[in-house]
Parts: C-alpha cells; sequence; structure tokens
C-alpha cells in the first residue's frame, strides 16, 4: 500500500466531528482550462492549488503530461505536481488520503484549497463522505460530500476542443515533447509489459513502436520509414487525447446526474478564440464566459464563512465550524484593524443589507489606504475609479470588487489583524473590510474593540 509506504497519516473516513472544510473544485476534460482557471482565481483570493490529474503526481515527462511550467504559476503555491516516483501507482484511496492532509495544512494557514484536475475518479474519492474503493466508473457516487464544496466545470463543445487538442499535440512535439520521451525511452525507465505510473501517460505507448525501431535518431533525422511511423505515432496521441477527453465528459455528467451541484461555465467561443489566434477576443470571451461567473461564485462561497460570523455565528477560519450567539457590544469580527470604529445597527449585525446608494466608498479607499502595504495595482478596467477620491459606483459588487483589488492580503502579519484570536485573519481581511464599510454606513451605537 502507497500510503504505509511513504508515511501518510490517514483519514480515509469522513470523521463526523471534524468540522466541514470549504473546497472549490475545478473539473473540465484535458485541454479545457482548467489549470488557467484555477491560477486566475487563486491569483484573486488566498487560495493553494491541488493537482487532480493522477498522471501528473509523478515526477518526469513534464511536457509529455503537460504539467504548469514554474513561470506560469504566477507566484501560486500548487501541490501533487510531480512529487511521487514514476514507477508507483496511486490508487484513488492513496490519493484520497495525501490530498486530505493537504486540504487540512492550507486551512490552517487560511487559504482557500482550490483542487483542479481531470481524474474524475480521484475527484469522486478525496469529497465523498462514502468513498467505495474500485469503483472506476463512478457507479457509487454520491452527493454526500466530507467538504463544503463548490463545483466549476469547464465545458468545450467537443468539435471545438479536438480541434484544439489536435494542435496542442502538435505544439507539444514542437516544444520538446519527442525528446523528453526519446530521453526517458534510452533511460530504461519504460517497459512495454509494465504499464504503471508515469507509464501510463498519453505519448509513452505510442511512441514505443517508433523508439524500437528506429532508436537513436532524432525527430529531424528520419528516412520515408522513420516518418510514417512517426506521423502514425502523432495521430494515435491526438486520436487518444481525444477519447481521454469523451470519457471524461462523461463521467462528470454521471457525477452530475447523481446530485453533484456543478456550475459549468461554456468556454466554447474562448477557444474558437485560440484556433482564430485572436488574442483580444480570446481574453473578452474568457473574462466574460468563464473567469467573471466562477469569480462571483467563488466570492459568495468564501462569503458564507463571514456571513455566518456576522449573523450570530462564529467561523474558525476557513473550516466551517460555528457557534451560536449574537455580537455583543465592544466586539466584531476578528479580521478588523485593531483600535477601528464601526457601528453596527442594534445588538446583532445580522438583517437586512442598508441601500446600495448609502455606501460610503470613498471611506472604504481611505480604510484602504491607512495600510499602504496591502495596496497594489489594481486589475480593474476603471482603475481611476480604484485610487480617486471622486464618486464611486455604490453597487454592492463594486464594492466587492474594489475591495478584493485594492487589497492583497499575502502582504499582511497574521499578528496585526488576528484581533482575538478567533477569526478569518488573512483570508477574511477583504471581506472584513467591506462589512466594515456596510457598518460604517449605518446610524447606531459605536463599538470599539480593545
Amino acid at each position: 500500500m502507497l500510503m504505509k509506504s511513504i508515511g501518510w497519516t490517514h483519514h480515509m473516513e469522513c470523521n463526523p466531528n471534524r468540522p466541514r472544510l470549504k473546497v472549490v473544485v475545478i473539473m473540465g476534460a484535458t485541454g479545457s482550462g482548467k489549470t488557467r482557471l484555477s491560477i486566475d482565481i487563486a491569483t484573486r483570493f488566498p487560495s493553494e492549488i491541488i493537482n487532480a490529474d493522477k498522471i501528473q503526481l509523478h515526477k518526469g515527462l513534464d511536457i509529455t503530461t503537460n504539467k504548469v511550467p514554474m513561470q506560469d504559476r504566477r507566484g501560486v503555491a500548487h501541490h501533487l505536481f510531480g512529487e511521487f516516483d514514476p514507477n508507483i501507482e496511486i490508487s484513488p484511496s492513496d490519493y484520497r488520503s495525501i490530498a486530505d492532509s493537504r486540504i487540512s495544512e492550507i486551512h490552517k494557514r487560511d487559504k482557500l484549497p482550490i483542487v483542479a484536475g481531470g481524474s474524475n475518479s480521484f475527484i469522486n474519492a478525496l469529497v465523498s463522505a462514502r468513498y467505495v474503493a474500485d469503483d472506476p466508473d463512478l457507479c457509487s457516487a454520491s452527493a454526500e460530500f466530507r467538504y463544503s464544496c463548490r463545483f466549476i466545470w469547464v465545458d468545450v463543445a467537443r468539435e471545438v476542443l479536438d480541434e484544439y487538442l489536435a494542435r496542442r499535440v502538435n505544439e507539444m512535439l514542437e516544444s520538446g515533447m519527442f525528446e523528453e520521451l526519446a530521453h526517458f525511452n534510452s533511460s530504461g525507465d519504460t517497459d512495454g509489459s509494465c504499464r504503471v505510473g508515469i507509464r501510463k501517460a498519453i505519448g509513452v505507448p505510442e511512441f514505443e513502436r517508433y523508439f524500437k525501431c528506429f532508436k537513436g535518431r532524432g525527430r529531424l533525422e528520419q528516412d520515408l520509414a522513420g516518418r510514417v511511423v512517426y506521423e502514425e505515432a502523432t495521430e494515435a496521441i491526438k486520436n487518444n487525447t481525444c477519447q481521454l477527453a469523451e470519457k471524461q465528459v462523461g463521467k462528470i455528467q454521471r457525477l452530475r446526474s447523481t446530485g453533484w451541484d456543478m456550475h459549468r461555465m461554456d468556454a466554447t467561443e474562448s477557444f474558437r478564440a485560440v484556433l482564430a489566434s485572436d488574442r483580444d477576443r480570446f481574453r473578452d470571451c474568457w473574462g466574460k464566459d468563464v473567469l467573471e461567473p466562477s469569480l462571483k461564485i467563488v466570492k459568495r462561497f468564501v462569503d458564507d464563512a463571514l456571513q455566518q460570523h456576522v449573523c450570530g455565528g462564529t467561523t474558525h477560519g476557513m473550516r466551517g465550524s460555528t457557534r451560536k450567539g449574537r455580537m455583543k457590544k465592544n466586539t466584531i469580527p476578528s479580521g478588523f484593524p485593531k483600535h477601528t470604529r464601526v457601528h453596527a445597527s442594534g445588538a446583532s449585525a445580522c438583517g437586512t443589507h442598508a441601500p446600495a446608494s448609502s455606501f460610503p466608498s470613498n471611506q472604504a479607499c481611505a480604510l484602504l489606504k491607512r495600510h499602504p502595504r496591502c495596496l497594489r495595482k489594481c486589475p480593474l478596467e476603471n482603475e481611476k475609479n480604484c485610487s480617486s477620491e471622486g464618486p464611486l459606483d455604490h453597487s454592492m459588487d463594486r464594492i466587492y470588487e474594489l475591495t478584493y483589488a485594492l487589497v492583497d492580503v499575502r502582504t499582511l502579519d497574521d499578528s496585526e489583524y488576528c484581533g482575538n484570536g478567533t477569526g478569518l485573519v488573512r483570508f477574511s481581511l477583504c471581506l472584513s473590510l467591506t462589512v466594515m464599510e456596510w457598518f460604517l454606513s449605518l446610524p447606531s451605537q459605536t463599538y470599539f474593540m480593545d
């Protein structure tokens, strides 16, 4: 058993006493943009990404297995990429325990775990409250989860995705995939009789015949026979990749039919723009059809923790546990800067939001500017609204947008924002500042932090 050999602690069964941790899960067929979306989200929320591609778990063949290069990770922490020996087999049960440990560690750092990958049997094993092993077709899947999950499904029309995948194979070969496979083959790491670990990667078996017949020949040193075998291997990789994508979509639809609440993002137009080499159109379509709806879903998801706190419960970081109670005088949710004066309408802050027009957005900007270490370049289109003292758009969404844009919580010290030690600390700071703005807009008693 892999878990015993590498010394991981087991969390195989759902513990009813353990709080339900929040997890965002990004699903989709191979090549559909899951990695891009996960990084896009993680650069806007304090998050870390956990790989859910069973081939990418293994070391080696970075081009062949399409591991995201370090320079493309944009400073976001990634887990379970190339961490395991290429010659061992990792089962869904193994992944369930390994990834669960990483999720717990990420929450202890007050970050949001984002699980992204195309191995749906691994995702099912990870999130299911009652996981049944040895079920590759997901026949026993149910909608009972051991985490509080938000599922985002990035979908692309099949004919568009197939065309894109064929182009991607050509680009991978041009980027060094053939040379990588040649080195893998010459190093003795491949054995056609034993398909385990990274040897299951698409590309390894397809080029096996070529390397047996034309060992030592480079991609540009082929005679006619070599070119024929090379082209056959290339076509086999394209066909097998498209078949894999079809199977992955079928499993996602099966999980959806069992009650998994999936938010489907149609990225078809984005990929049409990619195929047309229209970068501007791609950015527009990706932002409108995929990124912006996904960010709203994640924002609502993480807002639940603060909402529970403000409306009478206390959340522990992102861990989802609550205790009943009402906001008392001289206390506000942890995560607010110390000695900050706020207002609340009565003993509880729970209730209907104040009218949108009553939000003093300039006061919010002033609050943010008191902490210049947190300010960063605003990524919004209308950047002058983020830095000027003039009137701002007073809609609730705009206020959230401004807060997330202006604050980089990763620059803050825990000790400065811990409050009474039971709050949301780093992750909740953006949300806390927004709620602070709400409090400032409401007349009533004045509350102070000690």
